[in-house]
């Protein structure tokens, strides 16, 4: 029994830390998503447009990756 419930906190403990890194992950992305948008939607004279400064780095990703 005491190994039971040694063994559920020990996996409760590992998906509360994993729940963290995946957030602090995503969080990391997003940032990157929204400088990468204000970058290029200001380098193409688009002013804060930051659906067309995604679509742009999307393309030249993809443009990049061919």
């Amino acid at each position: 029994m005491i190994l039971s419930v040694i063994s559920l906190a020990f996996s409760a403990f590992i998906c509360e830390r994993m729940a963290e890194e995946v957030d602090e992950k995503l969080q990391g992305i997003m940032k990157n998503i929204y400088h990468s948008s204000v970058e290029v939607a200001e380098r193409y004279g688009l002013g804060y447009d930051l659906v067309a400064g995604a679509n742009i780095v999307v393309f030249q990703n993809v443009a990049d990756a061919m």
